[in-house]
C-alpha cells in the first residue's frame, strides 16, 4: 500500500486572548511536528488567540470583544512573520486557524502556508455561526477557493483543503471542496463538549461533531484531520466573571484522524496537550473512490450542478470539476 503522508493534528490549549503567547505556542508546535517527521500540521479554529467562548453567554461584552480584536492576528504583523520564519527553519506545511484582524474588523480564518514559508491560501469562514456574528465578519467569494496542491516526499502533489467548524453543515460548501478534488481535509474546530448535557444540543457535542467528520469522509472520500482546542482551569481564570462549565461544559480532548470511509483511525486515548501523529495511506482514497466518486463516475453533471456567484474571473478559475 501507500504512498504515505505523515501528519500532525493539534490538540492544544491556546494562551487565552494573548496574541504573543499563543503565537509562541504555534511556533513550538510547528517545531515539534517537524521534528516528529510530519509533513503537515493542522491547527484548530481561531487557535490564535483562542475561541471567544463568552459570546455564547454575553455577546455584548464590549470590553472583552475589544481586547479580543486587539489580540487577533494580522497577516502583516511581526507575529505572523515569526510563524513564517519558524516554517522556513522547520520546513512543514501548516494549516493555521486564526482570528484574522484586518484593521478594526476580524474574521474566522484559515491559511495554508507551504513548507517554503509561502502563504498559498487565505480564506474566511463563509458565515459566522449564530452568536459569532457579533464579533466576526462574513467571508468573500474568493473564499470559495478552499483547496490547494501541496508537495509531499512519497505522495508527490496532493490536494489539501480546509473548512471551519459548522461550515461542515453546509452541503454546497462540501461539494465545492469536492469539485477541487480534495484528498486531505482539515476540519478546524473550537473547544468540544464530550457529551450532550443540559441545554447544550447534541449537535454541539463531540459525538455530533464527529458525525459531521465521518459523513464528510464518506461523501468526499477524503482523509479528515479533526483539530480542536483543549480547555483547562486557565480558561476559567481568564474570564472569572463567567461560569464556563455552566454555559460551555468541561471541554474534552477530541482531535482525531478519519479515513476516507469514515473510520476513526487515530488513537483517541491521547488526552494531553500536544500533537496526534498519524500516517495517511493515500491508496485508501483510491479504494473508496472505486466505490463512489461524487465528482467523477458517481456524478451526473448533466442533471445536477453547483452554481457559484463569483466576484471576478480569477476566483472562477479556482474551481474545477464536472460542474463547471
Amino acid at each position: 500500500m501507500g504512498p504515505f503522508v505523515k501528519v500532525a493534528v493539534v490538540q492544544s490549549e491556546p494562551v487565552w486572548w494573548d496574541l504573543k503567547g499563543t503565537v509562541a505556542k504555534v511556533n513550538k508546535l510547528i517545531k515539534e511536528a517537524y521534528e516528529s517527521g510530519a509533513e503537515l500540521i493542522a491547527f484548530p479554529e481561531v487557535f490564535v488567540p483562542g475561541y471567544p467562548v463568552w459570546i455564547w453567554s454575553n455577546p455584548a461584552d464590549y470590553l472583552k470583544n475589544a481586547n479580543y480584536i486587539d489580540n487577533s492576528l494580522s497577516y502583516d504583523s511581526p507575529e505572523f512573520q515569526s510563524i513564517i520564519d519558524t516554517i522556513k527553519s522547520n520546513p512543514i506545511h501548516v494549516v493555521l486557524g486564526l482570528s484574522e484582524r484586518d484593521h478594526s474588523s476580524i474574521y474566522i480564518s484559515q491559511c495554508i502556508i507551504d513548507n517554503h514559508g509561502d502563504v498559498v491560501l487565505k480564506r474566511r469562514k463563509m458565515k459566522p455561526t449564530h452568536a459569532e456574528r457579533v464579533l466576526y465578519g462574513d467571508g468573500r467569494s474568493s473564499d470559495l477557493k478552499s483547496v490547494v496542491t501541496l508537495d509531499f516526499k512519497e505522495a508527490g502533489p496532493v490536494e489539501v483543503g480546509c473548512l471551519s467548524c459548522w461550515e461542515h453543515q453546509q452541503p454546497l460548501l462540501r461539494y465545492n471542496s469536492a469539485t477541487q478534488h480534495e484528498k486531505i481535509h482539515i476540519g478546524s474546530w473550537p473547544t468540544v463538549n464530550e457529551k450532550y448535557c443540559g441545554e447544550n444540543r447534541w449537535c454541539f457535542s463531540k459525538e455530533g461533531f464527529y458525525s459531521l467528520a465521518r459523513s464528510y469522509c464518506q461523501q468526499m472520500q477524503t482523509f479528515y484531520l479533526f483539530s480542536s482546542q483543549l480547555t483547562s482551569e486557565k480558561l476559567q481564570e481568564s474570564i472569572p466573571d463567567i461560569d464556563m462549565i455552566d454555559i460551555h461544559g468541561t471541554g474534552s480532548p477530541a482531535s482525531a484522524v478519519f479515513h476516507p470511509d469514515g473510520y476513526l483511525a487515530s488513537d483517541t486515548s491521547f488526552k494531553e496537550d500536544g500533537l496526534i501523529i498519524h500516517d495517511l495511506d493515500m491508496h485508501k482514497i483510491l479504494i473508496q473512490k472505486h466505490f463512489i466518486d461524487i465528482v467523477g463516475h458517481y456524478s451526473r453533471p448533466d442533471m445536477m450542478s453547483l452554481a457559484h456567484n463569483y466576484a471576478n474571473e480569477d476566483v472562477k478559475n479556482y474551481i474545477t470539476g464536472p460542474t463547471n
